[in-house]
């Protein structure tokens, strides 16, 4: 619960700011720019990732901590588990057949 609400105080403060910058960036491209520089909002999306990548790997982290669960949960745990291992072998197999045929044609084409 705790992650929660700091994840919910990021979104509360980090929306507007985003939003409201926009809107100043915009202004500025009806005047003459006398240096043509990168906007320091631009850094939002590196860091932004950046911070994306700590709170999975905090979450990951904590996740793996957590007890298996009783015997019954593991049991079900590895059938789902091999259901999905069956679905992501029938995608992966489908799109490598799309990409193989996509490959075929525009290397036709080209």
């Amino acid at each position: 619960m705790e992650t929660v609400k700091i994840l919910k105080n990021i979104g509360a403060f980090g929306m507007p700011a985003l939003v409201f910058s926009t809107a100043a960036m915009a202004a500025e491209g009806s005047e003459a720019a006398e240096i043509v520089s990168t906007p320091s909002s631009w850094a939002i999306a590196p860091i932004a990732a950046l911070l994306a990548l700590a709170f999975a790997w905090y979450f990951y982290k904590k996740v793996m901590a957590a007890p298996e669960g009783t015997e019954k949960m593991i049991e079900i745990a590895r059938y789902v588990r091999e259901g999905a291992y069956a679905y992501l072998f029938r995608q992966y197999s489908i799109v490598s057949l799309v990409f193989l045929i996509l490959l075929i044609i525009l290397g036709a084409c080209a």
